[in-house]
């Protein structure tokens, strides 16, 4: 007689954010659920965090904190080891003990370090670190563990309901599912009073989430991430100074324009100049109109 049961790899894709973490969360005490949605008689769910070493201190404790207290310490905690020549991005298995941090950013080995001195500084003109130390970088682990991207598990992402224009085209023909949209239709509120009735939570305003100064988001909720935390910005104005001329744009045109980190083609420097004239409205302008700042970076969604 033979066993036709299926048993289907969810790989869990946590940011390091309230929703994310959320998610982990729910789908550990729900695959039932999982099953029904994805067709599989059971499922084995691996969660995995992807450090770029830019993120805030407080969100590796969050998140340590979770993998200690719901997820009885299976959290893969991984970091991009880039790769010389026309290779993507590999990954080492670090933990919370041992992982990169914005304050090592000088470190060789320090995964956004490495990942600029190969592809040069990111910006909205060179997407490159979030397909490199998230989405290649997990890629690689899971073929390590012998699992093919697309083919062989599902990765289910922290994205809500209140967020679907993040949502990745065709996601079921890529195998990605969004619990917190398709299982659990779920909001930030509803998010944010899970966690206020928890033994802890994440204790840094929303715009320090993610790298502390992505070049995803906007002049205003810079402004506070400098003024709650200048020291995390150390990083990003030594590679500016030191890895500016980095790309393929010089090895091509003579007369490109160093690379610099923000819109508008404004560096470091010039970004944190303007804040003075904008911080005064830019709490209540973030509050008011745009909500915050979203808290992850995932390896895949809409730009």
């Amino acid at each position: 007689m033979t066993n036709d049961a299926r048993t289907e790899t969810v790989m869990i894709s946590i940011s390091g954010g309230r929703t994310s973490g959320f998610m982990a969360i729910w789908a550990s005490m729900n695959k039932d659920k999982i099953c029904e949605f994805i067709g599989a008689d059971s499922v084995n769910l691996l969660y995995v965090f992807a450090n770029t070493g830019l993120e805030h201190p407080e969100t590796l404790r969050f998140l340590n904190d979770i993998d200690v207290n719901f997820l009885s310490n299976e959290i893969v905690w991984l970091e991009g080891e880039t790769i010389e020549g026309r290779v993507s991005t590999k990954h080492k298995q670090v933990d919370y003990g041992s992982c990169s941090t914005v304050e090592s950013f000088k470190d060789k080995e320090h995964p956004f370090h490495q990942h600029v001195v190969k592809y040069g500084i990111p910006n909205v003109s060179f997407k490159s670190c979030s397909r490199e130390l998230k989405r290649n970088t997990i890629n690689s682990y899971m073929k390590s563990i012998g699992m093919d991207e697309k083919r062989d598990f599902y990765t289910a992402i922290g994205i809500r309901d209140d967020e679907t224009r993040r949502v990745a085209k065709n996601p079921m023909a890529r195998n990605i599912i969004y619990p917190l949209i398709d299982l659990l239709p779920t909001d930030k509120q509803d998010v944010i009073e899970w966690w206020s009735k928890q033994a802890f939570d994440l204790n840094i305003p929303e715009w320090l989430g993610n790298c502390v100064n992505c070049y995803k988001k906007s002049t205003k909720k810079l402004a506070l991430s400098y003024r709650d935390y200048p020291s995390g910005w150390d990083g990003f104005i030594y590679y500016e100074k030191k890895y500016s001329t980095i790309g393929p744009e010089f090895t091509k045109y003579t007369d490109a324009m160093p690379r610099v980190n923000f819109r508008g083609k404004k560096g470091c420097n010039e970004m944190i100049a303007i804040f003075p004239m904008i911080l005064d409205s830019a709490e209540s302008y973030i509050n008011e109109k745009e909500g915050g700042c979203s808290e992850s970076c995932e390896i895949y969604e809409t730009e």
